[in-house]
């Protein structure tokens, strides 16, 4: 039964059709929270709540998996991070976009914080703001 399931949720991903994360909200709020987000949320590759990245993460590969977030995108107060690549296959995020009191915000903002691409006027539903405090 097990194989099947896995066997299931490896072709509807693979046919575009999403798969939710066992939590609607979610917050990473340190590395090992990055990192290990698949094992902790599920195979998944759709947020259907807020997801908020603060804190002592470094870098965002344990995210390459999403592509979708229905509430809010936060990412503030990581002083170490150096770049938004574990976010390129996001495509849509619903809510707001809020990227602050990052050490990098500006290096993110100088590049047009192209994820997949399109610029993320495109891809935010609500606001966006950039804060290059930090």
């Amino acid at each position: 039964m097990r194989i099947l399931f896995l066997f299931l949720v490896i072709v509807l991903s693979q046919q575009g059709i999403a798969i939710n994360c066992n939590e609607a909200d979610i917050t990473l709020s340190t590395q090992d929270d990055v990192d290990g987000f698949k094992e902790n949320y599920g195979p998944c590759d759709t947020i259907t709540g807020n997801l908020t990245i603060s804190g002592s993460v470094t870098n965002l590969d344990g995210l390459l998996t999403l592509r979708h977030i229905s509430g809010n995108l936060v990412i503030e107060g990581n002083i170490l991070l150096d770049n938004l690549n574990g976010l390129k296959k996001v495509r849509r995020v619903l809510g707001n976009l809020r990227i602050s009191n990052n050490r990098s915000g500006e290096k993110f903002s100088r590049r047009g914080l192209d994820i997949d691409g399109e610029s993320t006027a495109d891809k935010s539903g609500a606001s966006l703001a950039f804060s290059l405090d930090g």
